[in-house]
């Protein structure tokens, strides 16, 4: 087990060689990588084995060692180590959470085939966080006020008069799940290293460790709980009632502050089989190649638009062999590309959508040349089918206290 540094001048190259080693860690002979216009140098440290007694040791000299500036982690053993250790328990917790949210939800029949409720299972930890713990409503009636002037004692105010009700308060209101509750955030940050593998400390290993026994007891516990109290559900009904509601009532509020309502961008997913045939390829590409001005329209709108894509297969429609054709045209253009890659306005439409373009145009796109679209004789579509990779690099929560000193790289 090691770790490699890539080391750009002497001074560091000179720190590293007086280093004084833990135990049992060896040092390399220094290699060179003659970069043009200069020379950098090839260092590393190593442990025998590939034990997390050696991970620790690799992580403590790595923080003593720590040069953002000067020097680049070319192999980072000790993290490895710690992210394939965590991992399976990352999985365990996951399952669990969202066996737990199910069962949740699931106390009223009616909430089973419901479209929002479903739409849970596929966000991302990230998403699903926002969807479970933040209050849209609440955050609207905050938001609307401080566009205006006002004091610290009026907002105190305003937040204290407000109430605030979330999708976790309801489905979970006894306090068992108190550490899965409070730990949420902080194994957001540290799975998120784990599956990019980005630097972990050895702290935060022993905080993820910690978190993830806790919660995965817990939500085992209630699991167990729930499924041998034949009441439960009948007690809980209301409180599921209640959740789903408020999960509508969120999309509901990011389709609004998109400039349009959750019945207008249905409405849009609305399509029929036989669109294809009036599609002309030619016509999409060319809107494709017009589209450039529309990432900078929507840009402020990226964490709404990825919640859009989350719900997409709710409201999607049939794809068909022909519009899958036509609309690769549109993944041929550089322009489109990038707005794909970014999870921008496209998400809009999962699997395929039609599109009332006037109507789209004056809620969402109103600063865009629109004008290619007469081509497909007022009928445009597009589609996209965005792969369900993690996005979640996204949001990275703080850096824990003994890993302040070491690299987030």
């Amino acid at each position: 087990m090691r770790i490699t540094y890539l080391i750009k001048n002497d001074e560091v190259k000179d720190r590293f060689l007086k280093e004084e080693l833990p135990v049992k860690v060896t040092r390399s002979d220094v290699g060179t990588y003659d970069a043009d216009d200069g020379k950098l140098y090839v260092l590393s440290f190593s442990v025998e084995g590939f034990a997390i007694a050696g991970a620790r040791t690799l992580a403590g000299l790595r923080r003593k060692l720590h040069d953002d500036t000067n020097t680049r982690l070319l192999v980072d053993d000790a993290s490895l180590k710690f992210a394939v250790t965590l991992y399976p328990h990352f999985a365990e917790y996951e399952r669990e959470l969202r066996r737990a949210i199910t069962l949740a939800t699931c106390a009223e029949q009616d909430n089973f085939d419901d479209g929002f409720v479903l739409s849970l299972e596929r966000l991302t930890l990230r998403e699903l966080g926002e969807q479970l713990f933040y209050d849209r409503s609440f955050q609207d009636k905050i938001k609307g006020v401080v566009k205006k002037p006002f004091t610290k004692d009026e907002l105190n105010e305003l937040i204290a008069r407000a109430d605030e009700n979330t999708v976790w308060a309801n489905l979970f209101t006894d306090g068992s799940l108190a550490s899965v509750f409070e730990n949420y955030w902080v194994l957001y940050d540290i799975r998120n290293r784990v599956m990019h593998q980005r630097l972990i400390s050895a702290g935060q290993y022993d905080r993820a460790r910690k978190a993830l026994r806790e919660s995965i007891d817990e939500l085992n516990a209630y699991a167990e709980r729930v499924l041998s109290d034949v009441s439960y559900p009948k007690r809980h009904a209301e409180r599921a009632v209640n959740a789903a509601k408020l999960i509508r009532e969120n999309y509901e509020s990011m389709f609004q502050n998109l400039g349009g309502s959750l019945e207008r961008f249905a409405a849009i997913a609305n399509v029929t089989q036989g669109l294809s045939s009036k599609i002309d390829a030619s016509g999409l590409a060319s809107l494709a190649t017009q589209m450039a001005g529309v990432q900078e329209a929507i840009g402020a709108n990226q964490a709404l638009m990825d919640s859009v894509r989350s719900i997409s297969d709710t409201i999607g429609a049939v794809q068909t062999p022909g519009l899958t054709s036509a609309l690769e045209a549109i993944g041929q253009q550089s322009q489109l590309q990038k707005l794909i890659s970014e999870g921008s306005l496209a998400e809009l439409a999962r699997p395929a959508v039609s599109v009332d373009w006037p109507a789209l145009q004056a809620s969402v796109l109103s600063n865009v040349d629109t004008s290619a679209f007469s081509s497909l004789g007022g009928v445009g579509a597009f589609a996209i089918d965005k792969s369900d990779a993690d996005d979640e690099t996204s949001k990275e929560g703080p850096v824990e206290d003994d890993a302040k000193s070491e690299a987030s790289s």
